[in-house]
């Protein structure tokens, strides 16, 4: 099957895709501006790494655990009511998670995506707080996009 940090780089891009496939809206607003109606929504994006420590040594009892991190970063959609779309990932609104799994993570992949999703959720309150205090930077982008296009 290849090198175990191949199979693990595997199993961290299977699992952060499967994440961020399934990842809820946290909030969305409606903005005015310049007699335009925009909508925006916040959703989080999971990026996952695992990594297997101790070993497995036949007959003995195995010390191996699948440690994972997860760093939820939250990326912003603004759609206008003219089908326009601007989509940005929010520098510096990133949240890192930590947890273990007793276990090689090939095998505790879906526990792991269990438990990883859990703290996402136990997180939403701070995630819903990094999108409400973005409000102020909407106007800001909204106004660097039609400078761009007009130019």
């Amino acid at each position: 099957m290849g090198t175990p940090t191949k199979e693990i780089m595997m199993l961290a891009y299977l699992a952060a895709a499967s994440l961020a496939a399934t990842q809820p809206i946290v909030h969305e607003d409606k903005v005015e501006h310049q007699g335009t109606s925009y909508q925006v929504s916040y959703r989080p994006h999971v990026t996952t790494s695992l990594r297997t420590i101790g070993m497995s040594a036949g007959s003995r009892p195995s010390t191996q655990q699948c440690r994972w991190t997860a760093t939820i970063a939250l990326d912003r959609e603004i759609h206008s009511a003219t089908g326009e779309r601007l989509a940005k990932r929010l520098p510096g609104a990133e949240r890192v998670i930590e947890g273990y799994q007793p276990g090689h993570c090939e095998q505790a992949r879906r526990t792991v995506e269990t438990q990883i999703a859990a703290r996402i959720e136990s997180e939403r309150g701070a995630v819903l707080a990094m999108a409400q205090a973005d409000r102020s930077h909407v106007l800001a982008d909204i106004d660097a996009a039609h400078a761009l296009a007009l130019n």
